[in-house]
């Protein structure tokens, strides 16, 4: 077998390991792309992230804080999480087929842009104020627990935090920028 017929192969594994859904998180380790595809997997990703831009998406490596790796040292490329995410954002169209209603999906970009903007945790309590203040108690509460289990947040006693799948499937920076631009545009034209 010629070495681009391996790598062939070892891109289709590659994008098994990175599609196949996972128990606890998906993605994959760097360590277990290493064990599975030998260690040259950094060369078989760049072929099959070449593979994935022609269809819109890509790559995503981020830490355990959920920031995003670049080529450093191989321990952190070892302990950094792989991600297929889209290459540019969803349109509300495409992101209504996740099975989120709109409602939801405003509440989670409410409940985004507020964490966000208080370095990426607060109190259980201040979010749900915020929350209730445009939903009734109950939706509050569901989403809350829907968005932890679905791993857009995490739970610590009392704090609520970003979970991986905002650091890795949502551009914060752009969701705020988004949320600042609509609301000086609303301002400018009430006066």
């Amino acid at each position: 077998m010629n070495s681009e017929e391996e790598i062939r192969i070892k891109v289709r594994k590659a994008l098994q390991l990175l599609l196949l859904p996972k128990v606890r998180a998906p993605g994959v380790k760097g360590w277990e792309l290493k064990r599975t595809l030998g260690k040259d997997y950094k060369k078989v990703l760049e072929v099959l992230s070449s593979e994935l831009e022609r269809i819109g998406l890509t790559i995503k490596v981020v830490n355990e804080s959920g920031e995003m790796v670049a080529s450093v040292g191989e321990e952190e490329l070892d302990n950094a999480r792989y991600y297929i995410i889209f290459k540019e954002g969803i349109s509300l169209r495409e992101a209504s087929t996740s099975g989120m209603s709109v409602d939801d999906m405003a509440a989670l970009a409410i409940i985004l842009s507020y964490l966000t903007t208080k370095h990426g945790k607060a109190p259980v309590k201040e979010v749900e104020k915020l929350l209730k203040e445009k939903l009734p108690k109950w939706k509050v509460e569901w989403n809350i627990r829907r968005f932890i289990r679905k791993g857009y947040l995490n739970r610590e006693g009392e704090m609520l935090l970003l979970g991986w799948r905002s650091l890795v499937e949502v551009d914060l920076k752009s969701l705020l920028n988004l949320i600042l631009a609509t609301s000086v545009k609303e301002s400018s034209e009430i006066q």
